[in-house]
């Protein structure tokens, strides 16, 4: 068993947990909710927080392996996003959520092209 722990900076999760928050009400079609500014603020902290990653690595191993390092991002973030597309699909499916599916839309969130594909089928 690993008894490493992640990387992590506490103070810096309700930031982004407000961020996600801002993004996600703004959704909502409420204009006076500055979603892009959470879009920002959110990326803004995910690129500080991989770069630092990234900094231990090499103060650690004097080596940076990109293809680990997207590896281990990979294997993070991937599971939950095709854990809620799947979930997403029952629940259309069963009628919960209204709407449909087609195939090109699975497709498109499946390999991550779904604003690429909102475009281009407009």
């Amino acid at each position: 068993m690993n008894s490493k722990r992640p990387f992590s900076i506490p103070c810096l999760d309700g930031i982004r947990a407000v961020s996600f928050l801002i993004v996600f009400i703004s959704h909502d079609g409420l204009p006076q909710i500055p979603g892009l500014f959470g879009v920002a603020v959110f990326f803004f902290l995910s690129g500080y927080l991989i770069t630092t990653l990234m900094r231990m690595e090499i103060a650690s191993s004097a080596t940076l392996s990109l293809k680990g390092f997207y590896l281990r991002r990979s294997f993070r973030i991937l599971p939950p996003f095709y854990f809620v597309i799947c979930f997403i699909l029952v629940l259309v499916a069963s009628g919960i959520l209204p709407g449909s599916c087609t195939e090109s839309d699975l497709l498109a969130s499946l390999f991550y092209l779904t604003n690429y594909w909102n475009i281009t089928s407009a």
